[in-house]
C-alpha cells in the first residue's frame, strides 16, 4: 500500500481556518480604487460601436499606455502573489455592479483580470469573460441547479 503524503505550504488550507487569514483572500475595494477605475471601466465599455452589450478588447492591447491604474495595480499585484505563491484564490466585494450596470462592470472586471495577467478564453465559445450575477441572481440561479 502507498504510504500517504502530507501537504505543507501556503497553497494547503483548511478552510475554518481561512477566516483568520482574511487579509490573504478577501479583496475590498475601496472608494479611492473605484474612483480610478471608473473613468478606466467607462472608456473600455464605451470603446465599442458595434453593439451595445460589446467590449471591444483590442483596446486592451496596449493596456499599460491606454489605462493608468497604479493604486489598483499595485493592490491587485500584492493579490496576485498570493494567488501564485499562497492560497490559491480570492474573493473580490465592493464593485457596484447594479449601479455601474452590466457592461460598466463588465469592463471593470476585464481591467481588473488584465491587470492581474493575460486574459484568457473561460469556455469553448472564446468568452474571456462569463456572465456577471449579482447576488440574488446568482443565489437563484444556484437554485436552479438544485
Amino acid at each position: 500500500m502507498e504510504e500517504i503524503k502530507i501537504q505543507t505550504g501556503k497553497s494547503v488550507w483548511y478552510g475554518p481556518d481561512l477566516d483568520q487569514k482574511q487579509n490573504e483572500w478577501l479583496f475590498i475595494i475601496t472608494t479611492e480604487e473605484l474612483e480610478e477605475l471608473a473613468p478606466a471601466a467607462d472608456k473600455l465599455a464605451n470603446s465599442s460601436s458595434a453593439s451595445p452589450d460589446s467590449i471591444d478588447l483590442s483596446l486592451l492591447d496596449n493596456f499599460d499606455e491606454e489605462f493608468q491604474l497604479p493604486i489598483l495595480k499595485k493592490k491587485i499585484n500584492e493579490f496576485r502573489q498570493n494567488l501564485y505563491n499562497g492560497l490559491g484564490f480570492l474573493i473580490w466585494r465592493g464593485l457596484p455592479v447594479t449601479d455601474w450596470g452590466y457592461k460598466r462592470s463588465a469592463a471593470a472586471f476585464l481591467l481588473i483580470g488584465k491587470c492581474m495577467g493575460n486574459l484568457r478564453a473561460q469556455n469553448m465559445q472564446g468568452h474571456v469573460l462569463g456572465k456577471l450575477l449579482g447576488v440574488d441572481q446568482f443565489i437563484a440561479a444556484f437554485r436552479k441547479y438544485r
